[in-house]
């Protein structure tokens, strides 16, 4: 019989009639707890389970390394040990073959946070190391034999200049890329001019001159070219800096100028000079603009490397927060950047306890030497005596800078110490001790 006749397709190979599925959708195939309407359906689902379980936690989240905010802390052997060993860390006595042995359950983790802790603190080099910024007097404006006016320069003098020259035409032919590099060097250009200008000698000798300038480079800033960004810059912060005093209006100018240079290239700070990077951040502390110098530290410290100069980071500390100097952790540790500013600031904002106070002894003692304990001892034991302390802690200070640093306390320090043992009634004495 062939397999039409017995209700077989020759070309599908199914049986001829209707549908065949394999799940069977008949109501007689529907248990008895299916048969639900939507509401019932919806009302079956269990409620989700709660994300935060109220289980008392038996451990305490680990701060990351980099949020802690410390700048004078750097960890040893000494404190790894000392931390797996303290009273609240679990140790484990067991017990083999062998005989008993210490189980440290947190060293791993501890080793390996005060490991990353201690990369926080980048190795820097000095900003004096790096190439001094070259400012190059151009031909191209020279050769046009200009003469700035006795009283000063205006805004009709500086547009008469660029016009009568064809400086604005050559420099929108550069943005267009209609001439050769070799060519637009020979033709005065507007950032020319400015270069020029703001070299001259007489340009600064006049305050009008000033608010001039920033004004006129402000209002014609689209033609200065991309790749002369960094030296314009450059060129303005070395003109502020040589200022004595720059108002306000000028300084507001010179603001609007170096934010509009940031909007087209991102990476600036990088980019310019790093002495005038550094001097760009002087220039934004004395205009009350602490953010702006702010950027440019962490810029200098984490991206280039480079120290700032003392007296940068001196400004900067007077006019900061206590908790926004984290970034300056690596200067505090540089061998040439810690001022009488920096560890007074540090001796009275940074130290919250006596492992802090310890830890900035062993800073200074690592980094800048003995004489600097020797000249700060009153400040050191002043700061120690505003914690909550104990006789121990004051008798280990003692035996630590006296003993140790060979430290001569001066008569003001001895009453400082002797009037805290009283204060702690303690029968203790530096007599005793030394």
């Amino acid at each position: 019989m062939s397999l039409s006749r017995r209700g077989f397709s020759t070309v599908t190979g199914l049986r001829n009639g209707g549908l065949h599925m394999f799940l069977p959708n008949e109501t007689q195939y529907v248990f008895k707890g299916e048969r639900l309407t939507p509401q019932e359906n919806i009302r079956a689902i269990p409620s989700k389970p709660p994300l935060q379980p109220q289980v008392k936690k038996f451990y305490n989240d680990i701060t990351r390394p980099d949020q802690t905010g410390d700048v004078i802390k750097r960890f040893t052997l000494t404190d790894v040990i000392t931390t797996c060993l303290a009273s609240n860390s679990l140790v484990d006595v067991v017990k083999g073959d062998g005989g008993a042995g210490i189980e440290l359950y947190f060293t791993p983790v501890v080793t390996k946070w005060m490991n990353d802790f201690n990369n926080l603190v980048l190795p820097l080099e000095d900003i004096s190391s790096t190439e001094p910024p070259t400012f190059y007097r151009y031909k191209a404006i020279e050769d046009l034999q200009l003469e700035v006016p006795p009283e000063g320069i205006t805004s009709q003098w500086l547009n008469e200049i660029i016009s009568s020259n064809k400086i604005v035409h050559n420099s929108t032919l550069i943005l267009q890329g209609k001439l050769l590099p070799m060519e637009a060097t020979k033709l005065p250009t507007f950032e020319l001019l400015m270069f020029w200008l703001l070299s001259h000698e007489t340009i600064g000798g006049l305050n009008n001159n000033i608010t001039v300038l920033m004004s006129f480079i402000e209002q014609h800033f689209d033609l200065i070219p991309l790749a002369s960004l960094e030296t314009m810059v450059d060129c303005l912060v070395h003109y502020i800096h040589g200022l004595e005093i720059v108002d306000k209006g000028t300084f507001e100018h010179f603001n609007t100028i170096v934010q509009h240079a940031l909007v087209i290239n991102a990476s600036l700070y990088t980019k310019m000079s790093p002495i005038m990077a550094d001097t760009l951040a002087f220039e934004y502390i004395r205009g009350n603009n602490v953010q702006a110098a702010r950027q440019v530290l962490i810029s200098l410290v984490q991206d280039a490397k480079l120290a700032p100069t003392p007296s940068t980071v001196d400004a900067f500390l007077k006019t900061c927060f206590a908790e926004d100097v984290s970034f300056l952790k690596p200067v505090f540790f540089h061998r040439n950047s810690m001022t009488p500013d920096v560890i007074l600031f540090l001796i009275t904002h940074r130290v919250h306890s006596v492992s802090d106070l310890n830890k900035l002894v062993e800073l200074l003692e690592s980094y800048h030497g003995k004489e600097t304990l020797n000249q700060y001892q009153y400040q050191l034991f002043e700061c120690l005596c505003r914690l909550p302390i104990t006789e121990v802690h004051l008798t280990q200070m003692i035996k630590r800078l006296v003993i140790e640093n060979s430290v001569k306390l001066n008569d003001l320090v001895i009453e400082l110490i002797d009037n805290q043992y009283s204060s702690l009634n303690s029968h203790q004495s530096l007599s005793k001790i030394l």
